[in-house]
């Protein structure tokens, strides 16, 4: 009977180990994304990636831009998490100044922007982006 009730004690501490353990890594991985996020707001402001915005814009007319280098090395500042939310972000900023369609095709050319740069991702979903 001893034996029972020490197995029994001893289950119950492993459990209570295992929930607690359980608990520790959800809570340091939640703090771990804001501070991810927090990081790329701070990338975003800091970058004012201009020659991205001019560079999309150009294509748009289908000109030759001299702006993709700057884009390219604005961008490499970043975090590879970070540049396709910098991307939506300064797109929204520059939203009221194009139409509906501007605006799409603006995201068509951004979305495979860190990829002319051979920088990853290899494409941006701005459809999955939350600022």
């Amino acid at each position: 009977m001893a034996k029972l009730a020490s197995a029994a004690a001893l289950l119950a501490a492993l459990l209570f180990i295992a929930h607690a353990s359980a608990f520790t890594t959800t809570f340091t991985t939640v703090v771990t994304d804001d501070e991810r996020w927090e990081s790329c707001r701070e990338q975003i402001m800091r970058q004012s990636l201009g020659p991205c915005m001019r560079y999309m814009r150009e294509q748009m007319s289908d000109r030759r831009s001299p702006n993709l280098e700057q884009c390219c090395e604005q961008m490499r500042d970043m975090d590879e998490n970070c540049r396709c939310r910098g991307l939506h972000h300064k797109m929204m900023e520059q939203s009221e100044q194009l139409s509906g369609e501007e605006m799409r095709r603006m995201m068509e050319k951004a979305e495979h922007l860190p990829s002319k740069c051979n920088m990853g991702p290899q494409s941006c979903d701005f459809g999955r982006i939350s600022l």
